[in-house]
């Protein structure tokens, strides 16, 4: 089975209303994302999937998070003014919400994206900074 993994970087602000320590107050951080695929075949340029290909497909929906705003649904009536960029959650939109929220964007992209019939997305790690993340896979 060969591996690949790469590695996204975008700044994104958010805020945790259900925290009661200072994640609570609205914050950001450089996210971190990487994002690993498998296959147990090449293609025909010998690679999993071009890393650029990758690039692109996992692009599709993550550049609306650049410089953006992640909140909670609840919370939107608090902070819809702050910024025309915001991205809303059913949830608190921590580590963990967002790395399972990828997760599913990413393997629908895969699924229809021509010639990525033979790879599977493995998982999804989203990086708050750089010694504390949240993966999601499916096993």
């Amino acid at each position: 089975m060969y591996y690949i993994k790469k590695t996204f970087k975008l700044p994104i602000a958010h805020r945790l209303m259900k925290n009661e320590d200072r994640c609570f107050h609205l914050h950001g951080h450089t996210f971190r994302i990487d994002v690993e695929v498998k296959s147990e075949k090449l293609d025909s340029n010998d690679m999993v999937i071009d890393f650029s290909c990758l690039k692109e497909i996992v692009n599709v929906d993550l550049d609306r998070f650049d410089h953006g705003l992640m909140i909670n649904k609840e919370d939107f009536e608090n902070v819809n003014k702050m910024s025309d960029r915001i991205i809303i959650f059913d949830s608190d939109p921590t580590a963990e919400v967002l790395s399972k929220y990828l997760f599913e964007v990413i393997r629908k992209e895969l699924s229809i994206w021509e010639g990525c019939e033979h790879v599977t997305l493995v998982s999804v790690t989203v990086f708050e900074n750089e010694d504390s993340s949240a993966t999601y896979r499916e096993e």
